[in-house]
């Protein structure tokens, strides 16, 4: 898989599919659905996939689960992409990112279990997943 900043292209719609897992809303069949669509027109692995929200998503947007009342419509595409490229250059957010609320990571983790239903098959095989942190 290419570094974010040299596939931004294919990159930043999967990023926008996995932010919505992190709104501070609650997600129908019919949202998991569009994330679904967005992951699998990208092309990307299931293994691909499960980097791209753990390692570039995740430690961009978590801090919206831990706010009492975080963004819910939905975040800026330029915005997530600037913090997406920052956070894969800072120390600071991957620490922030290893020590996050272990709710937030439980959270995302049922939510992601619940948008697995609408992928293909290889997306809920186990060995073709990483494990999320």
């Amino acid at each position: 898989m290419l570094p974010p900043d040299r596939d931004l292209e294919r990159r930043r719609p999967v990023w926008e599919a996995l932010a919505d897992l992190f709104l501070d809303t609650t997600l129908d069949d019919a949202d998991r659905r569009f994330v679904a669509e967005r992951i699998v027109a990208s092309g990307y692995s299931p293994a691909d996939v499960e980097d791209i929200l753990w390692r570039e998503v995740f430690p961009a947007v978590s801090g919206n689960l831990r706010q009492p009342a975080g963004e819910w419509a939905g975040f800026d595409t330029d915005w997530l992409q600037r913090r997406v490229l920052a956070s894969k250059r800072g120390t600071l957010e991957r620490l922030r990112s290893a020590v996050a609320d272990g709710s937030v990571r439980r959270i995302v983790r049922e939510e992601w279990a619940k948008v697995l239903r609408f992928l293909p098959d290889e997306f809920t095989n186990r060995h073709a997943r990483r494990s999320p942190p």
